[in-house]
């Protein structure tokens, strides 16, 4: 098993990905709520959001 890798790096991306599909509105506060919970969970990168236009990816109008 020493070609296997010491240690793997997980990229979350779920908040990023996410929130632009979701059919929405979800609050700011929600949002936080679920990268903090995220976050507890031990992993050390979250993408959070992704810097789109608002009018054709609303879910992503209060990433600032």
């Amino acid at each position: 098993m020493s070609h296997y890798p010491k240690a793997v790096h997980i990229h979350e991306e779920g908040p990023r990905e996410g929130f632009q599909i979701e059919p929405g509105p979800n609050s700011t506060a929600d949002k936080v709520k679920f990268i903090e919970a995220l976050a507890n969970t031990g992993l050390e990168q979250v993408q959070a959001v992704s810097f789109v236009n608002a009018k054709r990816v609303p879910g992503m109008a209060d990433a600032h």
